[in-house]
Order: C-alpha cells, then structure tokens, then sequence
C-alpha cells in the first residue's frame, strides 16, 4: 500500500522501547523518523501527560511546528 507514514504509539512499551516511533516511507523501505514531524500536513505529534474526558493520562496530541498542542474539538 505503501502508507508514508507508520506511527507506533507505545506508552505500557509492548511492542518497542520508545512510547513514540515514527517510521517514514524512504523508498521501498521504512526509516525510524528522529521527529514526528509531517510536512506535508504542516503538523507534528507530541506526547502530552494530563486530563481528558475525565481520564487522566499519557497521550497522543497534535501539534503546529513549534510544538503548541492543537485544540480537540471540544
């Protein structure tokens, strides 16, 4: 299928030593990407510890460039 982008988000570490890899399409083969940086979607994933929906909690966010969380929909 060739998806650009695997993100594997990790936080009881499962599966890989890291809570956050990001694997980029170089090719035909995947790369470890050093930053969860999308250029193409102008946005970034960061971990973000704190409340949600009363839970509180590790969590995926996204970001802008310079790492401000971008608002949930509520």
């Amino acid at each position: 299928m060739r998806v650009p982008y695997y993100v594997i988000f990790d936080p009881q570490h499962l599966i890989l030593p890291d809570v956050l890899t990001v694997y980029r399409l170089d090719g035909l083969r995947y790369q470890v990407q050093e930053k969860a940086w999308f250029p193409e979607l102008n946005l970034g994933l960061i971990l973000w510890e704190g409340e949600y929906e009363g839970r509180k909690d590790l969590w995926l966010r996204w970001s802008n460039e310079s790492g401000t969380l971008i608002p949930t929909g509520k």
